[in-house]
C-alpha cells in the first residue's frame, strides 16, 4: 500500500520494521552509502513477502542517470558480515525510477533479486507493476 512505501517525508513504514537513512546531498556521507533501507528479516511481520528497493527522481527534468553510479549491498549487521553486492551496470537514459533489488520469501527463505531495470515513465508506472496506484 501506499503506507509502505519509503521516502524522503515517510522514512518508516507503519509497523517500524523497514527504515530509510539517507545523508543530505551536499553533506558529508560517513560511508559510501548516501541512502540505506535497513530492516532485519528476522524481525519482519510473517505477512510481509517482498520488499523492493526502488529509487525515483523528485526533481523535474532529473533523471536517474544524473545520480551517477548505484549499488545494492545486502550486510548482516550483527555479525559484520557482506553476504551481497551488486553494482548497476544499467546506462539510464530517460528513466526518472529504477527498481534496484527486491528482497522476498521463498519457501520460508529469504532470497535476493537484481532487477536493475528503469522506468522512463515514472514512479507511477513502477508503483502500477506492484499494485499501488500512485498520483
Amino acid at each position: 500500500s501506499d503506507a509502505h512505501f519509503l521516502f524522503w517525508n515517510q522514512p518508516t513504514c507503519p509497523q517500524h520494521q523497514v527504515f530509510l537513512r539517507w545523508v543530505n546531498r551536499g553533506e558529508p556521507a560517513p560511508n559510501v552509502d548516501r541512502a540505506q533501507v535497513l530492516f532485519n528479516l528476522a524481525d519482519l511481520d510473517p505477512a510481509i513477502e517482498h520488499i523492493y528497493l526502488a529509487l525515483s527522481t523528485i526533481a523535474e527534468d532529473c533523471v536517474i542517470a544524473s545520480g551517477g553510479g548505484f549499488s545494492v549491498s545486502v550486510h548482516n549487521l550483527t555479525q559484520g558480515v557482506e553476504h551481497a553486492a551488486y553494482r548497476s551496470v544499467t546506462q539510464y537514459a530517460r528513466e526518472t525510477c529504477a527498481i534496484f533489488a527486491e528482497v522476498y520469501r521463498y519457501k520460508g527463505q529469504w532470497k535476493l533479486r537484481i532487477h536493475d531495470a528503469g522506468y522512463s515513465a515514472g514512479l507511477a508506472a513502477f508503483g502500477q507493476d506492484y499494485g499501488v496506484n500512485i498520483d
